[in-house]
């Protein structure tokens, strides 16, 4: 009987991914870097901004209803947002498809290009990968209005989404039947393995926190560790269905 690949070595397996080049590291980590950096600079100006036309003296409740107040009179900020989080997704989803690729022996390693991290944004997958992370976005946005664990629950159940794209769209030519189904392949693929996910992201809270001390500048290490642990984690439940069947 096969068991899944624990968080370390999960992480073992995609520091060995990443290492058989090291300038990999900084290839794949590049274009996410300077999109975080940016989107971390606009937070910043955009949190002076609140903090220079607030009023004095204000409590705790009158301050959170300023804020709800002021956020709603500027609906820009919510555009800005979204669109910077998607921006973000866009390349950290074709570092993942890079890397997935990697990790399965179809590129070599010094073969490995920023281009090849910009492959989301190439015909067969941009419009349907924006279109399935918006359908994802309002699905997380939908749980969370129901209550924060549903949206968290969700997520995580969709969260092999793009890579279940890709392996379709290698394949054979997708339809928009097909694209809206790799929502429902996701769902099916993470029963039992939601969990083992979320502690995965747990492990790299502490990095998290770095990136955010270091205004995003460790990214350069940070994104392409965890879009190979992603695409591990996708690769280890690929490995444990095609063992399921072959043992049936």
């Amino acid at each position: 009987m096969q068991f899944p690949k624990t968080i370390y070595e999960l992480k073992k397996q995609a520091r060995q991914t990443l290492g058989r080049n090291p300038r990999n590291w900084w290839v794949m980590g590049l274009i996410p870097t300077l999109v975080l950096m940016f989107l971390l600079y606009f937070i910043m100006q955009m949190a002076t901004n609140l903090l220079n036309q607030m009023p004095a003296n204000l409590n705790y409740e009158q301050l959170y209803t300023w804020i709800q107040k002021s956020l709603a009179n500027s609906p820009q900020i919510f555009w800005y947002s979204l669109e910077g989080q998607l921006a973000y997704a866009l390349v950290s989803i074709g570092v993942s498809f890079c890397l997935l690729d990697e990790l399965r022996g179809r590129v070599k390693p010094q073969q490995a290009q920023i281009s090849a991290s910009l492959q989301v944004f190439s015909r067969p997958y941009f419009l349907r990968v924006i279109v399935l992370w918006l359908s994802y976005y309002l699905v997380f946005e939908l749980g969370l209005q129901l209550f924060w664990l549903f949206g968290l629950y969700f997520s995580y159940g969709l969260r092999l989404t793009y890579l279940i794209l890709m392996d379709l769209t290698q394949s054979q030519k997708v339809t928009w039947k097909q694209t809206f189904k790799t929502l429902w392949y996701s769902w099916k693929m993470m029963h039992g393995h939601k969990f083992r996910l979320f502690m995965l992201d747990l492990s790299f809270l502490g990095w998290d926190l770095l990136n955010l001390l270091t205004l995003g500048l460790t990214n350069l290490y940070v994104a392409p560790y965890k879009a190979a642990c992603y695409a591990a984690f996708y690769q280890d439940i690929l490995n444990l269905q095609m063992k399921a069947r072959y043992q049936k």
